[in-house]
């Protein structure tokens, strides 16, 4: 009986481990053995007719047992040991296998030792602007619905060390006085940053400057559907090399590298400006607390950016204009002075040195944020008078402007004010769940100051030439504004905003066409 379990032991065993020839082989060779040892047990009178060896037999079908109980254990221990190298090969398959998410951060190809990614992101704003005078519907800028931005992102990594971002836009973005607007499709970014450390890293390409406390934020996490007055005398997107790096988690940051210069409130010289009018930018952050006990303290930080170069062509006025401003409800500040004689051309220009500096205070604490910025530009101005007759020549002078303003937040839902992750609801929006997500309040106050030789014929002059720069313009801009943020999610922002803006001084008419006051701003975002 004994005998006939173990052949059954066996022959499972050999169905077993069917997969390996060899020990199917085996077992097939000690099946056979085992059961003519177990047909001679099993007749008595064949065992009695040899009596003699029956002692002998049976020793030798024990010793079998016993090898065949070893053997089988054996076999367990490698069929074991096969089914973990299979496990362990699996696991090295999916270790080794590209992964592809979705989430709320967009959409991610990455491979297995993540020194290669791409991620697909995307930003679309749709704006409405409205103002209260009537007559200016239909005038400039005007009332009216537009696509601000709308944008695809391309964000990857290559040897696990260079970023690289390439994001066209196709948005309609305003074009100033007379409510214009462009359908083209233009590049906000194209850049490398190659970070092998992070104290020294090297970014290369288009990207925005670093001049700029509101300009340097991301779009998506702008707290203001427009920028205050003081972005008015920075530059937006430019072309060149920055060398920065963060310092003990950013309790230290700077940057510092060489640009192809562009006017105030302006993109890059691809289309207006000259080559060869590099500037050097740079700043410095510190937040000395960003790294204590004290959570009060963590959010305190202060920092200062700028520039200084050449811009324009020297003795050439047809190369870059003079800078367009405009107010948070974008309305156009200057008029600038064409009017021409009979067989004359008029011709404003920056035309030489020019920099710039932005120093800025910033406090950030649980539902609060605000900050503190003032802006400086200054540059040679050329105007120039070609043709005939009386007044023909040149005048140079120099344009300075400052503004400054103070903003402060609050996220009446409790969450966090954070400048480079923005607001992020602890609830999302959900008529099922009735939550709401969470709702932010702003407020500002500026003031923007034009210089004075703006207005007046003064400076020094070839021949004379003595008109104003302008023939339209406020000395002094105030701004007051209001806004509401209504974040949903993590992705989408509705943003309702309200600017109240005052014109005193210089030759600013009392009741021109795009002179309203008063804009109501509106914005749907949607970014991943």
């Amino acid at each position: 009986m004994t005998n006939l379990l173990l052949v059954n032991r066996l022959t499972f065993k050999s169905a077993v481990s069917g997969r390996n020839s060899y020990y199917k082989l085996f077992y097939n060779n000690i099946l056979g053995i085992v059961f003519g040892l177990s047909v001679a047990a099993s007749f008595p009178a064949l065992a009695q007719t040899t009596s003699t060896n029956d002692s002998s037999d049976a020793a030798t079908i024990q010793a079998l047992k016993q090898e065949l109980e070893a053997l089988s254990q054996k076999v367990d221990s490698l069929e074991d040991q096969q089914n973990q190298d299979e496990k362990s090969t699996q696991t090295q398959r999916l270790k080794n296998a590209t992964t592809v998410t979705a989430s709320s951060k967009g959409f991610e190809i990455q491979s297995a030792d993540k020194q290669f990614d791409l991620k697909l992101k995307g930003l679309l704003q749709a704006d409405d602007r409205e103002y209260l005078t009537p007559a200016n519907n239909g005038g400039s800028p005007g009332d009216g619905l537009y696509l601000r931005r709308a944008r695809i992102i391309f964000d990857g990594t290559l040897w696990g060390a260079y970023d690289f971002r390439i994001e066209p836009e196709f948005g309609s973005r305003s074009g100033g006085a007379g409510g214009t607007s462009s359908t083209t499709a233009t590049l906000a970014n194209a850049n490398v940053n190659i970070h092998y450390w992070e104290p020294l890293q090297f970014l290369v390409g288009r990207f925005k400057g670093p001049v700029g406390y509101e300009r340097s934020q991301l779009v998506a996490n702008n707290i203001w559907i427009e920028n205050g007055l003081t972005q008015n005398l920075t530059s937006q997107y430019t072309e060149g090399f920055l060398a920065h790096g963060d310092i003990d988690g950013k309790v230290f940051s700077y940057g510092a590298g060489v640009f192809e210069d562009v006017r105030d409130n302006a993109n890059t010289d691809i289309q207006s400006m000259i080559d060869n009018n590099n500037s050097f930018m740079g700043d410095v952050y510190l937040n000395p607390f960003r790294q204590s006990d004290i959570k009060a303290l963590q959010g305190l930080g202060a920092g200062v950016a700028g520039s200084v170069g050449d811009r324009g062509s020297a003795g050439t006025a047809s190369t870059a204009s003079l800078a367009s401003y405009y107010t948070p409800g974008q309305i156009s500040l200057l008029t600038y002075n064409t009017k021409t004689a009979t067989g004359q051309t008029v011709t404003e220009s920056e035309d030489g040195p020019a920099y710039r500096l932005t120093p800025v205070v910033y406090y950030y604490y649980g539902p609060f944020g605000g900050y503190a910025d003032y802006a400086v530009s200054s540059v040679r101005a050329l105007r120039s008078v070609t043709g005939t007759g009386a007044g023909i020549g040149s005048r140079y002078t120099t344009l300075q402007n400052d503004a400054w303003q103070v903003v402060g937040s609050y996220v009446l839902t409790g969450e966090n004010a954070d400048y480079d992750n923005g607001v992020q609801p602890r609830h999302n929006f959900s008529l099922h769940d009735g939550t709401w997500g969470a709702f932010q309040l702003v407020a500002r106050y500026g003031e923007m100051t034009l210089d004075n030789n703006y207005f007046t014929s003064t400076g020094t002059s070839t021949t004379g030439v003595g008109a104003a720069f302008v023939t339209q313009a406020p000395r002094t801009i105030t701004d007051i504004g209001f806004g509401l943020n209504w974040y949903l999610n993590s992705n989408v922002k509705a943003q309702f905003q309200y600017d109240y803006d005052g014109y005193t001084g210089g030759i600013w008419p009392v009741n021109p066409q795009n002179a309203d006051p008063n804009s109501f701003l509106t914005q749907l975002q949607i970014a991943f």
